[in-house]
């Protein structure tokens, strides 16, 4: 069941899916690699957010999380690869280290983000999720692959700011 009434359980996304093969392994599996391929993605969805002018739409907000939170050489290593790049190349885009973010803390490995807008009338949405996954390694077998998708409601973009 879905706990809000904005959300339907079927709907059109728009996507993004990056993988690299990576240079080095750490011990947990996963490296730099992983933040590097969600910041090209993060740099795409608020690109697109800043360039789309979407009506009604006040503010953008994007929390960055790590499955090894809170450890804080991970929440250094967020702030200093993905936070701090993303304040400084979108200013108007409210970016900040989600340390509370228990949901899907199984499902990715390692960095994971949402995405909120807010309406004009105050309505705040998740409108968009994303991180890396284990998804690419399992399938073959090489510990050196990393994956990262991210996607936004298309949809739900439609439904409650362009009516």
């Amino acid at each position: 069941p879905l706990k809000d009434p904005s959300h339907k359980p079927h709907f059109r996304m728009a996507a993004l899916s990056s993988a690299v093969t990576s240079r080095a392994t750490s011990a947990a599996g996963f490296d730099d690699d992983d933040r590097a391929l969600v910041l090209q993605q993060m740099r795409v969805w608020l690109r697109f957010f800043t360039v789309a002018n979407v009506p009604r739409m006040k503010a953008l907000r994007l929390g960055i999380g790590d499955t090894r939170l809170p450890d804080p050489r991970i929440a250094d290593l967020v702030t200093a690869q993905l936070i701090e790049p993303l304040r400084a190349e979108f200013p108007h885009v409210t970016v900040f280290l989600d340390v509370e973010r228990t949901r899907a803390k199984r499902y990715y490995r390692g960095p994971m983000i949402d995405l909120f807008v807010e309406r004009d009338d105050g309505l705040r949405v998740n409108i968009g999720d994303g991180g890396a996954t284990s998804w690419l390694q399992d399938c073959v077998g090489q510990k050196r692959e990393r994956f990262v998708a991210s996607g936004i409601g298309a949809e739900l973009i439609a439904r409650l700011f362009l009516r």
